[in-house]
């Protein structure tokens, strides 16, 4: 019996800490130990929303550092999404179906954005609010064509360097590179890495990369140039697992 009043103090001190509120037309779950704040839903009648870092409560200031499950899945009306600078996670489902959702600007705060959460979306802008080593470090991929932008400039010609890889999907669908140049500091390039990059025209790799995995440029349908900053023998060395993930292979 002991025991069992034990749990249920725990439980009502659980549930003391929780509480709901509705700011700007948006659903929050506030934990009011630690002043954090997630998303939970809104009315969906909103074309553009724009999550802040943080809101105010009775007085209280909580930060906003998730979006639940479902929260606005469905919102037909949604065309712009802005998620808050201090987001570091984002339930399932959170965004899915919103079909006429076109625009996301995503903080750096975010390091995890599967693409299954943007499923059923139209998504063809994508603003980080980043640095490219940034955007590199994390494992954010979207399912559709896309223009990449880094705080509100868009990404045409890109350097990379400052990294040792390029990750898996790291520019899959961007649609806005036209030319790609790589630092001598990267070994290695990832799974799908330039996948649908059709706009992409060139490309230069420097003869510290030893290794390039499948699908890194598929559907690269532009790709007319590679420039190799190393000698035959060291391109000859490369590991490509296999031969389409060769560059040359969708170069004229």
């Amino acid at each position: 019996m002991k025991r069992f009043y034990t749990l249920l103090i725990l439980l009502l001190g659980l549930l003391n800490s929780l509480m709901a509120a509705v700011v700007n037309d948006i659903n929050y779950d506030l934990d009011r130990t630690n002043k954090t704040a997630e998303v939970s839903g809104t009315n969906c009648v909103k074309q553009v929303v724009e999550i802040p870092g943080s809101i105010i409560v009775e007085g209280v200031s909580y930060k906003i550092t998730s979006i639940g499950w479902n929260a606005f899945r469905e919102c037909k009306e949604l065309t712009s999404i802005t998620i808050g600078s201090n987001v570091t996670k984002i339930g399932a489902w959170a965004f899915n179906d919103c079909s006429n959702l076109e625009t996301i600007t995503i903080p750096n705060s975010l390091t995890t954005l599967e693409h299954t959460l943007l499923k059923g979306c139209s998504i063809n802008k994508v603003n980080y609010l980043g640095t490219m080593e940034e955007w590199l470090k994390a494992d954010i991929r979207i399912p559709t064509s896309f223009d990449l932008y880094l705080n509100g400039v868009l990404q045409t010609n890109v350097n990379i360097s400052s990294t040792d890889s390029i990750r898996k999907d790291a520019f899959r669908n961007c649609k806005s590179i036209k030319s790609v140049e790589i630092s001598g500091s990267v070994t290695s390039i990832g799974l799908d890495a330039f996948y649908g990059c059709t706009a992409l025209t060139s490309i230069t790799i420097p003869n510290s990369v030893t290794f390039i995995d499948a699908g890194a440029f598929t559907n690269c349908s532009s790709l007319t140039k590679v420039n190799y900053l190393g000698s035959v023998d060291e391109w000859l060395d490369i590991n490509f697992t296999y031969s389409n993930n060769n560059p040359t292979v969708y170069a004229n």
